[in-house]
């Protein structure tokens, strides 16, 4: 019986389709991010460098 109510509790297939392409989305949506992060990045090192040369130049 515990079993049977484990198995009834698991997500169906429709679920598990939605699930998946949640997934894709997400996936879509961070390789479309990340250029964009990366990019921060540069820019925040950039500014952290010249702050440091300002304070010992």
């Amino acid at each position: 019986m515990a079993l049977q109510q484990h198995v009834e509790k698991l997500p169906d297939h429709d679920e598990i389709s939605g699930l998946k392409l949640s997934i894709e989305k997400l996936r879509g949506d961070i390789r479309e991010i990340r250029p964009k992060l990366e990019g921060l990045d540069r820019i925040s090192n950039l500014l952290l460098e010249n702050e440091l040369k300002e304070k010992n130049g």
